[in-house]
């Protein structure tokens, strides 16, 4: 966002510039200021930096298909950490022959015991969850520029927990 905010005044500077020396000086600060920066939105970590700080997200990109890029890229990081957790806590479960007597006994269990259990296996989609986490981040309104970008996480931890571990390794 810096270097697009220093070439753009530097365009805008540029028209008013009456000597060859300026303009000259000008000319060639764009050339290196676009030589060094003009690829910033392929760099994936940056891009996902930019993508996850609320003063962005959408906002921080120039073009379109590196904010797709960024975007499936977080969405597809995402949907594999929820279908490893998933797996995870299906092989985790209970097996019906190692519960004990006494639990069929119980009165809960007896009532509630198979729900319960189907509910605790169900796997979740992880590709449309991460679809909808996503889509929730980015539609939520951005921060002001000057507003602390850390502390509007602090307050969305549990909204976004799946998010918050991808966001803290791009920061």
């Amino acid at each position: 966002m810096l270097a697009r905010g220093l070439t753009t005044a530097c365009n805008k500077i540029q028209p008013t510039l009456r000597n060859e020396l300026s303009t000259s000086l000008l000319t060639k600060l764009l050339e290196g200021m676009q030589k060094r920066f003009g690829g910033l939105e392929n760099n994936i970590l940056l891009a996902r930096a930019t993508f996850f700080d609320p003063r962005f997200k959408k906002n921080g990109f120039m073009s379109g298909s590196s904010y797709n890029n960024v975007k499936d890229s977080v969405t597809a990081a995402i949907s594999r950490q929820l279908a490893a957790s998933s797996a995870d806590a299906t092989s985790s479960a209970v097996p019906e022959e190692s519960r004990s007597e006494t639990s069929v006994l119980d009165v809960d269990d007896l009532i509630w015991g198979d729900f319960d259990r189907s509910a605790a296996v169900q796997v979740r989609n992880p590709q449309a969850s991460t679809i909808s986490l996503v889509r929730q981040f980015v539609d939520e309104p951005n921060i002001g520029r000057r507003d602390d970008p850390l502390a509007w996480w602090w307050g969305r931890v549990q909204v976004y927990r799946e998010l918050v571990p991808l966001a803290r390794k791009s920061v």
